[in-house]
């Protein structure tokens, strides 16, 4: 993918510290700004996937405490313990 390049204003301080930082890092600041939004980016998508994960976790059990009794007509020696 190309570059764009795009203009910024921000506050003097926050440039100062976006300045100190990225040379910290011995990062250029489009570099350094590259990775906090991608860094920003996948914790986003992590947080998406964890939601999804409990709301699927939370299905299931339902699904599982609604089939039991089904489950033990079907499997009559099937062991609940």
């Amino acid at each position: 993918m190309g570059h764009v390049k795009i203009n910024l204003s921000l506050d003097a301080t926050v440039a100062a510290a976006m300045r100190r930082l990225a040379s910290e890092d011995g990062k250029p600041i489009s570099q350094y700004l590259a990775r906090l939004i991608q860094a920003d980016e996948q914790r986003r998508k992590d947080r998406l996937a964890e939601e999804g994960y409990r709301w699927m976790a939370g299905d299931s059990a339902a699904f599982a405490r609604e089939s039991e009794s089904l489950v033990a007509e079907a499997w009559p020696e099937w062991d609940r313990e």
